[in-house]
């Protein structure tokens, strides 16, 4: 999905890395299952509320693109990884091992549920601003402003 708008509102289902660096390249799919997901185009894999389809992957879903995750429902096998600017804002992650929330503001207002292992929010401001984390085991908060108005439960370690 390497072109603008390229895979707008698909269903992909690959037993493959599937990658979106373009400009809204993987936006608002109906459903995306893969091994690996790359969203390191702006917008990529920006999720619509009007198309609610559920990014999963075997392994680890990458949103390095500016708001590369936004709005996006993700099911990550093992870790999410949010380095871009706003990268994994307003998503809802369930499951999976882990998330590093690497860039500015990459996991604010969001929804973040059951991660086996940890919840790490090294970005400035990231993991803040109602921010909801529920049910794992540990949060890692390193920056400046990180888990700021933010809500914790069944977290074991803060």
């Amino acid at each position: 999905c390497s072109g603008s708008l390229s895979c707008w509102q698909a269903d992909l289902d690959a037993n493959k890395n599937v990658l979106c660096p373009a400009y809204s390249g993987c936006r608002s799919a109906n459903s995306v299952t893969a091994k690996s997901l790359d969203c390191s185009g702006a917008f990529s894999c920006y999720g619509s509320s009007s198309s609610p389809g559920m990014y999963s992957a075997d392994t680890n879903i990458f949103c390095g693109g500016y708001s590369g995750c936004l709005n996006a429902p993700l099911r990550p096998g093992k870790k999410v990884l949010c380095q871009g600017l706003h990268g994994c804002r307003y998503a809802r992650i369930v499951g999976g091992t882990a998330i590093n929330c690497d860039g500015s503001n990459s996991c604010d207002y969001g929804k973040y549920i059951n991660q086996n292992k940890f919840i790490c929010c090294a970005g400035s401001a990231s993991c803040s601003n109602q921010a909801e984390i529920r049910n794992t085991d540990e949060v890692r908060l390193y920056a400046r402003f990180a888990g700021d108005w933010s809500q914790f439960y069944g977290v074991s370690m803060v």
